[in-house]
């Protein structure tokens, strides 16, 4: 009887004291929906323009944001920067030549990855996800100032969201966790 109890105890303890880091959608589905999102990304608007690219000097995104990271925290990361992906891809972009059906794509992808990490992040116990991180902070403050600046805005932005996104997708192939392409 004594090591029935001892184990139930022991498989209770662990289920305890995962983190979000533990979570199953974060070691197998992570990314692999990262690597979709890039792709589309990619592959919605075409190339930079020439006349965007002259304009882009350095990214805003934090650079090393995710490999600096501790383990335990890159969930929150990874959410925080799919939430600022839907305040700023969430309105009308009719007016875009973006393919239509690749943004709502991208954009559904998105909305599942913050899905599921919210409830990777809700197991840590961390209720506040909305007050920005720090280093996350000044990157959406940049993406609102170029949101409202000249023609390439949208382009510069898709271009930051791409480069946030491979920096995870870094990240995650040097963690070497398992995760489909």
């Amino acid at each position: 009887m004594w090591p029935v109890f001892v184990s139930l105890v022991v498989l209770c303890w662990t289920g305890v004291v995962q983190s979000s880091s533990d979570c199953p959608w974060n070691q197998f589905h992570l990314g692999r929906i990262n690597n979709k999102i890039i792709l589309l990304l990619e592959n919605m608007g075409g190339y930079l323009p020439v006349q965007c690219m002259e304009k882009q000097t350095l990214h805003f995104f934090p650079e090393n944001i995710f490999t600096d990271a501790e383990e335990d925290s890159i969930p929150l990361l990874v959410l925080q920067t799919g939430q600022l992906f839907i305040n700023v891809f969430g309105g009308n972009m009719s007016s875009l030549s973006w393919n239509t059906e690749k943004v709502q794509l991208l954009r559904n992808h998105v909305f599942r990855q913050t899905t599921q990490l919210q409830q990777c992040v809700n197991q840590d116990g961390v209720t506040d996800t909305v007050t920005t991180v720090p280093a996350l902070a000044s990157f959406s403050d940049q993406l609102t100032a170029l949101h409202t600046q000249e023609e390439c805005s949208w382009e510069l932005i898709r271009s930051e969201f791409q480069y946030a996104f491979k920096q995870l997708k870094a990240y995650l192939d040097k963690r070497g966790r398992p995760h489909s392409k």
